[in-house]
């Protein structure tokens, strides 16, 4: 495949920092920086701040925050929620008409996480919320009740981008960064949480020739896999004191987008951007054998394996579903294009599907939310719901009926999906 050139994004992000996205292609911004308009303004001042007022109050008070305003906390959003009829044809790709009297299901906000940052991803385990949170690290909430969630502990780190949750242990995958003059090396960070207020670091392992690339890490019993332009490193944690290099990989040609990895019995899927889907037997971890792949018409920003499904978000080219149940030899099933850019997904366990994503008119996001999709048949992907009371979603993770969306802004939006009788 041939390769594509791929700018890093000018954007600024609200902690000042520059952005460490790549930039779409042909453009100066990544997918969550494109240039957006918002659904109404008008111009007021702050004092000496000019700024324009959104149609959400929650959205005017993340503007307000991110001048650096006293707003101690943004309010719990009403729920937006809009209703989609099912059944998208295969062939055309169009939303067909269905009956009357059939009940469509409707997102609604349980609650919402306030992060002290821009969060980057979200692990949930035993009622607690493991945030990786850019420069205040690792925090984590207890959920237990939603009407009360609260901050119990964390573990300051400098550019947490991703979270991993095995055991007692957590692994964060920390960027690295240039501090009075001296670069730090990205690194994966071990963290013990057996007594989840009181987080401590075990060990770490420095990615000697990675800088200010690292995305995202997965885990598989005694292995870590982390990831990011390019890369695949899988490290031996059976030791947290002493983490050690099993193998790495890197994808034939420029990936464009951050590389990815899920993992299911031994069976490791790596999505590789621009070169498609790579599947590796890692039975024995230090002797991974590649016995599948799978070309993609766009790059892969996103995987999620349920059952014998992979589910592949391409950004522009929307959102497919991959047979697995061989793994050596993938073919496709279904897919949905009517959701513009798919940024990230994940499933449930009742088939149903769940996606971040934007949608674009002459370079400008006029549609930004989350949206819901039948996999039953997965031939055949339905469209039921969205959600679009949000800023600026990033990644999600589901857990039960829950769905937790990252909003740059909003922080974490708990949701459900609904039915009204």
């Amino acid at each position: 495949m041939k390769s594509k050139k791929i700018t890093e994004c000018d954007a600024i992000t609200r902690s000042g920092t520059k952005c460490k996205r790549k930039a779409l292609p042909g453009k100066n911004y990544c997918y969550q920086h494109a240039p957006m308009v918002r659904k109404w303004g008008k111009i007021i001042s702050v004092g000496s701040v000019i700024l324009t007022v959104t149609l959400s109050i929650a959205g005017l008070l993340a503007d307000l925050a991110g001048l650096g305003l006293p707003i101690s906390l943004l309010p719990k959003t009403q729920a937006t929620s809009t209703q989609i009829q099912p059944s998208l044809s295969s062939d055309n790709n169009q939303i067909t008409p269905t009956s009357d009297a059939e009940l469509l299901p409707e997102f609604k906000v349980l609650d919402r996480i306030s992060t002290s940052r821009t969060a980057y991803d979200i692990f949930i385990k035993d009622h607690f919320a493991y945030i990786a949170n850019g420069g205040d690290g690792l925090v984590v909430f207890d959920i237990s009740t939603l009407s009360t969630i609260k901050k119990i502990g964390g573990y300051p780190l400098e550019n947490a981008r991703s979270v991993s949750v095995s055991k007692n242990m957590a692994y964060v995958a920390q960027e690295g960064i240039v501090d009075n003059g001296q670069q730090l090396k990205d690194r994966l960070v071990l963290i013990n949480i057996n007594h989840p207020s009181n987080p401590t670091v075990v060990g770490y392992y420095e990615v000697e020739d990675i800088f200010n690339n690292i995305d995202h890490v997965t885990t598989n019993g005694n292995t870590a896999f982390i990831t990011g332009h390019n890369f695949l490193y899988a490290i031996d944690v059976t030791v947290p004191s002493e983490p050690t290099l099993l193998f790495k990989w890197e994808p034939p040609a420029n990936s464009g987008v951050p590389c990815n990895a899920a993992i299911v019995e031994n069976i490791l899927y790596v999505t590789a951007g621009w070169d498609g889907l790579f599947i590796f037997d890692v039975s024995d971890p230090a002797m991974p054998k590649k016995i599948g792949q799978f070309d993609t018409p766009d790059w892969i920003t996103d995987i999620q394996v349920n059952n014998n499904i992979a589910l592949l978000s391409l950004g522009e080219g929307g959102l497919i579903t991959v047979d697995i149940s061989d793994p050596s030899h993938p073919t496709l099933m279904g897919r949905l294009t009517e959701l513009g850019y798919v940024i990230n997904v994940s499933a449930s366990k009742d088939e149903i599907a769940y996606a971040t994503y934007f949608i674009k008119e002459n370079d400008t996001i006029i549609e930004n939310g989350l949206a819901a999709i039948n996999i039953n048949d997965p031939y055949k992907l339905n469209m039921i719901a969205k959600y679009t009371d949000v800023e600026a979603t990033q990644n999600i993770s589901t857990d039960n009926n829950l769905v937790y969306v990252i909003d740059e802004y909003l922080g974490v939006l708990i949701l459900t999906l609904e039915t009204e009788n």
